[in-house]
């Protein structure tokens, strides 16, 4: 469950990221690394050579022309979920974003890397397709917008040549009212079963074929073969398909109200910082953030659990967001502030409210996932000092608690909001 040998590479700029895509053979970009990363801990990818794109402030901007909104390649999607000018011009987006994955995985996953993994269960490609958006690729030969209707070619394969860079994503501007998304899902943040975006009298649907597809608005599952899977039978699909697609079109659109909290620094280089003290590089440029913290570090307080960010055992703060170490390199942290388990309470101090509220709470049984959902709190209380019971749902949902102990843990998130409003 370790990357395969890989060249890790950090351009300096756009232009230097397409011209290592064209030079280099068997190059992946990695940009948020929530797809690719599992993949590599799988071995089920192994490309020769890494194009980490994750410096570039140019990919790093949400901006209003030509009729819609671009998200650039880096655009993380909490903050994309969290932008004035998507809530405002293209709600349709931010309403997708609160369906993808957990929280912890939207802190670091991008907008444009859901396009380009092309997932046929994943909720972005079916929005793009809804509104008729594109995407922008960069290559030597230049650049070029690839529609929606002609991006996505099967399960996991895009239009994109392997020397092409994906610079951003276009969303056309529309109203709330205009549009809708529904889907079925085990639990919130699951891949979807089914499901169905709507904008006006076009509906797209995901998760019943190879790709997003254009269904007909008087029988949505008309001409849908989907595949049976342990989730779903083929015939339970279909059905799925027709209830969403006739809520979708009565649900009025009511907007969530907006996250709070920034965005991420972009630092690259000098070193990164582990709980406030500037640490040695990673020995291996393949080395994950979990084991650079407790092989190289001896920080053993972040655990290591499925290794492919399911369980949220290894969960960090990445310049104060809850992040899974189990999906991030340890290079792609020089520049940026880390925060462990060991580092809310030093040696010899009192505890930090969090750790205190879990102790008063029994929010703790076993103790192996503890570390994780204490950071993951430490998160959610810095943006949402008092969480509704929603909130703290969702905030914790990214972390498994094998001893089942959830109400304990949510009493915790209660008291230790309380005591971070106490404290001096």
């Amino acid at each position: 469950m370790k990357p395969p040998p890989f060249e890790h590479h950090a351009p300096a700029s756009v232009a230097d990221a397409v011209a290592l895509l064209s030079a280099l053979e068997d190059a992946k970009v990695l940009a948020g690394g929530q797809s690719l990363v599992p993949l590599l801990n799988f071995r089920l990818a192994r490309p020769a050579h890494l194009v980490d794109v994750n410096g570039l402030d140019e990919l790093a901007r949400v901006t209003e022309r030509d009729g819609g909104v671009a998200v650039g390649a880096t655009v993380r999607q909490a903050d994309a979920e969290r932008h004035p000018l998507l809530r405002d011009r293209c709600p349709l987006v931010p309403m997708a974003l609160r369906h993808v994955a957990h929280a912890v995985i939207r802190n670091r996953g991008t907008v444009c890397g859901s396009l380009a993994h092309a997932d046929p269960a994943a909720e972005l490609p079916a929005v793009l397709l809804a509104l008729g958006g594109h995407v922008v690729a960069q290559s030597p030969r230049g650049e070029r917008a690839i529609e929606a209707a002609d991006l996505f070619l099967g399960a996991f394969e895009t239009a994109l040549a392997p020397d092409e860079l994906v610079t951003e994503a276009w969303f056309p501007v529309h109203d709330a009212a205009d549009v809708g998304l529904m889907e079925e899902s085990r639990r919130h943040g699951d891949f979807a079963m089914a499901g169905v975006v709507r904008h006006r009298d076009r509906l797209a649907l995901f998760g019943v074929a190879p790709t997003p597809v254009l269904a007909d608005p008087a029988d949505p599952a008309r001409g849908l073969t989907p595949s049976g899977d342990l989730e779903a039978s083929p015939e339970f699909k279909l059905q799925l398909v027709r209830v969403l697609a006739e809520r979708v079109r009565e649900a009025p659109h009511h907007p969530d109200p907006p996250p709070t909290g920034g965005r991420e620094s972009r630092g690259r280089g000098g070193g990164i910082s582990v709980n406030g003290v500037s640490r040695p590089a990673p020995r291996s440029q393949r080395r994950l953030l979990s084991d650079y913290l407790r092989g190289e570090l001896g920080l053993t307080g972040t655990h290591v659990g499925c290794e492919h960010g399911v369980c949220g055992c290894c969960t960090v703060l990445l310049d104060g967001r809850p992040v899974r170490s189990c999906l991030l390199l340890a290079v792609q942290a020089e520049g940026h502030e880390v925060t462990t388990i060991e580092g809310l309470a030093p040696d010899g101090g009192p505890l930090h409210p969090v750790q205190q509220a879990f102790h008063e709470c029994h929010g703790l049984q076993c103790g192996f996932c503890t570390p994780g959902f204490v950071l993951a709190v430490t998160g959610l209380l810095a943006e949402r000092p008092d969480p509704t019971p929603a909130e703290i749902d969702e905030g914790i949902a990214g972390n498994l608690c094998r001893c089942t102990g959830y109400a304990s843990i949510r009493r915790s998130v209660r008291r230790a909001a309380e005591l971070l409003r106490e404290r001096p």
